[in-house]
């Protein structure tokens, strides 16, 4: 994939086209400045090869999950986290139909 994803403590994700073929190599394709309504803390990028699609895990301050599709459609969001001050939360994702399991360390 030609893409790079960003997130930030603006909340935001941004996913860029960079095929590095010329001055600008790298194209803003898509934002989405309120991904989270708090800082994004994590991310997670990954390519489930049997569907040949790409997924994007987002954790944020808000103390929410969210699943985004690799051009940036949100798929789900999993909220409702208890945390305590300084704590790590380990979340296990097994998500139907995506052929991932992932663990997702995010610091809230």
């Amino acid at each position: 994939d030609s893409r790079i994803y960003t997130t930030g403590f603006d909340g935001a994700l941004c996913i860029y086209d960079c095929h590095f073929t010329g001055k600008q190599s790298a194209v803003k394709c898509f934002k989405n400045s309120r991904a989270h309504d708090a800082g994004i803390s994590c991310m997670s990028v990954e390519k489930d090869s049997a569907e040949n699609q790409i997924w994007i895990f987002t954790g944020s301050f808000d103390k929410s999950l969210k699943l985004w599709t690799g051009d940036g459609k949100l798929i789900h969001k999993f909220d409702g986290f208890l945390t305590g001050k300084n704590k790590k939360m380990r979340l296990k994702l097994k998500i139907v139909n995506l052929n991932l399991n992932k663990i997702l360390r995010c610091n809230w």
